[in-house]
């Protein structure tokens, strides 16, 4: 089974040094949109007008997916 790293940018940041064993692709990015979610969820949240990053890379190198969320809260 191949071995994935997710690494954080935008509000905050940090390179996966350990990765998770994964299937195959298409699971690594949906657990990425995952990251991303639970990221902006969590206490830190994103701040109007901020995004979060996750890259997906296999094996060190290769970047798989990128995936990114954008926050952005409009008043009514």
């Amino acid at each position: 089974m191949p071995r994935f790293f997710f690494d954080l940018d935008g509000e905050i940041t940090s390179r996966d040094h350990e990765g998770r064993d994964l299937p195959d692709r298409i699971t690594a990015c949906r657990t990425a949109i995952e990251i991303a979610t639970e990221f902006a969820m969590t206490g830190v949240g994103l701040p109007s007008g901020s995004e979060a990053v996750v890259q997906v890379r296999r094996n060190q190198n290769e970047v798989v997916c990128t995936v990114r969320l954008n926050c952005r809260i409009e008043s009514i």
